[in-house]
């Protein structure tokens, strides 16, 4: 949804002119709020946003306004030119981390330092993004569309857990939402600055280092057929497996920093989409930590179709004399998937 259709939609509150107006207040705390009121209302206000620190003569003002365009990064990049400060300030926190790669070789597939080739229309990204004590997994496609557009089609499943306590109840859903053609060039001019990254990073590291958090950076690029960049990570912060994914990182930033902010609109579940989910899951199951074949497997339950009893089973066989916890819970949610689908089939 473009954000002219946004601005049709506002919400009901404070006129955003007059707030706009109390950011030259000469009272501190309505000022403040006014910032905080702006910052909170959404991505529909943008355009009002964005003229009225085009517009304004006061530095102050300006300043004020600029914070609240901060909290849409992407949104904002992506409606102003490369002659505007505020344009390459947003982009160097879209690819934050990209700068600390400059001027080492051995981080760079061309040593030109070009962007691969990115046809906005072939262009097609898969990726995955999840939460583990979110419960949260979410699989997405990326698609070029009619007019420069790019549609993005997202299957997800939803668990209840303490670290989300406004879900209420568990489930998986599909929902859409769409890049207008400025969103979709400013995406491939961010993804390709990225892409020009080789796959490992290079950069020498003085100490030994850890971390206990687990994540994971699954996502696959590609134009006209042909894979641009692909990552599949899953593991632990190290000073060891960073080399692995510090430029996937700065991929997945990007591409996270487009997604977010963004207003989806509920589909309805298709066979496709049933069908690209299982090829997912296929594809990583092998590979990935227990957590995230856990979320796999709980959205399999809500998304499985007869076309899930082959995967199922394997997954029974390979689980058969695992007692661990997670096995467990795995073997649970493989048995609630097949009781699902079977109670579908009737």
């Amino acid at each position: 949804m473009s954000l002219i259709l946004l601005v049709l939609a506002l919400p009901q509150g404070e006129p955003v002119d007059e707030l706009l107006q109390r950011l030259g207040s000469d009272d501190v705390a309505v000022r403040e709020q006014a910032v905080k009121t702006l910052s909170e209302r959404g991505p529909s206000i943008l355009p009002q946003v964005l003229s009225f620190y085009r517009a304004t003569g006061s530095a102050e003002v300006r300043l004020r306004a600029e914070e609240v365009l901060r909290h849409y990064p992407f949104l904002v990049y992506s409606r102003t030119a490369p002659t505007e400060a505020l344009h390459d300030e947003l982009r160097d926190r879209l690819l934050r981390g990209l700068k600390d790669h400059v001027g080492t070789r051995g981080c760079w597939t061309r040593e030109d330092r070009k962007p691969p080739p990115i046809d906005p229309g072939r262009l097609r990204i898969e990726r995955q993004s999840a939460s583990g004590h979110g419960q949260f997994l979410a699989l997405d496609r990326m698609v070029a569309g009619p007019e420069g557009t790019l549609t993005v089609r997202r299957v997800a499943y939803q668990g209840k857990t303490p670290y989300r306590p406004h879900v209420t109840e568990e489930g998986a859903r599909a929902e859409e939402t769409t890049f207008d053609r400025g969103e979709a060039e400013a995406l491939v001019g961010l993804l390709g600055a990225g892409a020009a990254l080789g796959k490992q990073c290079a950069i020498p590291k003085d100490k030994s280092w850890g971390s206990s958090g687990s994540f994971s950076i699954h996502f696959r690029i590609e134009s006209a057929g042909t894979e641009v960049w692909s990552s599949a990570f899953t593991g632990y912060a190290n000073s060891q497996t960073e080399k692995e994914y510090a430029h996937a990182l700065i991929l997945e930033w990007a591409l996270e920093g487009a997604l977010a902010h963004r207003v989806w609109g509920p589909v309805r579940l298709l066979p496709e989409d049933r069908a690209w989910a299982l090829r997912w899951i296929a594809d990583h199951w092998t590979r990935e930590a227990w957590w995230m074949k856990e979320h796999y497997l709980d959205l399999a339950r809500f998304v499985g179709d007869e076309s899930y009893l082959l995967f199922l089973g394997k997954v029974l066989d390979e689980l058969e004399g695992q007692e661990g916890p997670s096995e467990r819970r795995q073997r649970q949610a493989a048995w609630d998937a097949l009781r699902r689908i079977g109670e579908r089939r009737k």
